[in-house]
């Protein structure tokens, strides 16, 4: 029997000197329960061990309550806790997993440290990896923490390394994030940058991107694709296969297409076929000066294997255009396939200088499905 008062997280056992009970507190349940216990009552049974017997459940709540670092600590109670925390599925690491100092190299060292043992030790899934720090700079660290989290089935992955902080991932890790068996997903907003010899690497690989990120999202909402997206999911991206329809998608958001490169293109045309209730789309698009592929002019017209009516689609905003002929071409195919369009603003590179007007005179005359659609130009076309 406790003869002092005892915390432990949401759970305190307390023995007034002298009592003849033993009062356990759960704070997280908000109760508190007095057992009375027999004075005469033999010895082994007022040894009772109260932590050790305490319910697999309970033990799991107090776990996920507990920091990280404390949820470790608790291995120290009894035989019985040792190691329970290595099942926890929901990982959050920040820098109070250690004690304040002024020096970053010490703290820098023991959080790599602690989350390194933490994860060689862990058993089972992880649904969640969280990092939230400013003193661990890029390092092949990181690249292992990924390669052990690739073979987690972890859902969700938050990197927070402070302003400015980026760090380069080697190819062998990034084919395994993706977004397959993620059926409750909603949202989605992503931005990468690939360097040149990662571009080359995807560039050879045989595996669909688009298919491994996209194919496993089906009541997907909103789609926020930023830097090197289309890129990224052009490679590989086939068309022959049963294709996914994601029918809550309404919403699509993509930035730095390149609209000298047919592979994204075809991105962003498979996106928004598959499609039928999408209600908004937005594309910015890229110069992409090393893209130097000819035009073919009869695609839009002739040799566009998508064939569909945008039956819901009312707004369309396309920025940073340059004037390219598919870009022309792709402004026009919306046009002709959006029957209750409202709205196409179209707004120009700061970077075209030329050409202006034949661009503006080109996209008026294109035919329109819908009476009421809207052309609204941008104010660097007066």
């Amino acid at each position: 029997m406790l003869s002092s008062f005892v915390s432990f997280a949401s759970l305190s056992y307390w023995k007034p000197r002298g009592s003849s009970f033993l009062i356990i507190g759960l704070k997280y349940f908000k109760q508190y329960e007095i057992v009375f216990v027999d004075k005469m009552q033999t010895e082994d049974s007022l040894q009772k061990d109260y932590i050790t017997d305490l319910p697999q459940c309970i033990i799991e709540t107090i776990l996920t309550k507990l920091p990280l670092r404390d949820a470790v600590r608790t291995s120290l109670l009894s035989s019985k806790w040792r190691y329970k925390w290595a099942t926890l599925t929901h990982l959050e690491f920040d820098d109070k997993c250690e004690s304040e100092t002024h020096d970053r190299s010490p703290l820098e060292i023991n959080l790599v440290i602690f989350i390194s043992r933490f994860l060689l030790i862990h058993d089972g899934p992880i649904n969640k990896f969280s990092l939230s720090t400013s003193n661990i700079q890029s390092s092949p660290i990181l690249d292992q923490w990924l390669l052990i989290l690739s073979r987690k089935d972890v859902k969700e992955l938050v990197l927070k390394l402070g302003e400015g902080e980026w760090f380069t991932t080697p190819s062998c890790v990034i084919k395994y994030i993706c977004l397959e068996n993620t059926p409750k997903l909603v949202a989605i907003t992503v931005a990468m940058y690939m360097i040149e010899d990662i571009a080359e690497h995807f560039g050879q690989s045989s595996s669909c991107n688009f298919d491994k990120f996209l194919g496993g999202v089906p009541c997907l909402q909103r789609l926020i694709g930023r830097s090197y997206f289309t890129q990224y999911m052009s490679i590989g991206n086939t068309f022959g296969k049963v294709e996914m329809m994601y029918q809550q998608l309404k919403v699509i958001e993509l930035s730095q297409v390149s609209f000298k490169n047919m592979k994204e293109i075809m991105v962003v045309l498979r996106l928004i076929s598959n499609a039928p209730n999408l209600h908004e789309l937005q594309i910015a698009g890229s110069s992409d000066p090393l893209s130097a592929e000819l035009p073919d002019l009869d695609f839009w017209e002739n040799e566009c294997p998508f064939d569909c009516t945008f039956e819901r689609l009312k707004i369309v905003k396309m920025m940073d255009m340059f004037g390219f002929p598919h870009e022309v071409g792709f402004i026009g195919y919306l046009l002709r396939n959006s029957p209750v369009l409202e709205t196409m603003s179209i707004t120009p590179s700061v970077y075209m200088t030329e050409d202006v007007l034949s661009f503006l005179i080109e996209l008026t005359r294109f035919q329109r499905a819908s009476t009421k659609a809207e052309m609204i130009f941008g104010q660097n076309w007066v």
